[in-house]
């Protein structure tokens, strides 16, 4: 099965269109989680998904900044839109705990075997919320 964000070995596709890659990947997340949202009672499981969904997308956007310049602007108004839909409503209750143990598992199971080679990020992921929260 192809992955609708990644394809070509792992070559992340920024999105040319308005519903490809990057932007394809926030709408499918946008509309999947506000889909669980209402049906589940689970808060913790909505909050692992968000962090999930932000910590790839902190991944996915330094690596647009290094390899798509041109389009990091774009793609950055779709992680906010990501942040004001969803991640908002729920920060409060996300602890440094749960984002540690996210962002490590993420890292060991998609980068170890994978790494991505040649970029070193130009910023933290706390340094990326705080872009996401800008309007």
């Amino acid at each position: 099965m192809e992955s609708i964000t990644r394809k070509e070995e792992y070559n992340y596709s920024y999105g040319s269109s308005p519903k490809g890659g990057f932007y394809g990947f926030v709408e499918n997340k946008i509309y999947a989680l506000k889909q669980v949202r209402g049906k589940i009672d689970d808060t913790n499981k909505i909050l692992d998904w968000l962090v999930e969904t932000l910590i790839y997308l902190y991944l996915y956007y330094n690596e647009c900044t290094i390899r798509a310049p041109l389009q990091a602007e774009k793609n950055l108004e779709w992680c906010q839109k990501f942040y004001q839909e969803l991640y908002a409503d729920y920060e409060n209750q996300i602890s440094i705990n749960l984002l540690v143990a996210k962002y490590n598992e993420i890292m060991v199971k998609n980068y170890t075997l994978n790494p991505m080679d040649d970029i070193i990020p130009n910023f933290t992921l706390f340094e990326f919320l705080e872009m996401i929260k800008m309007p």
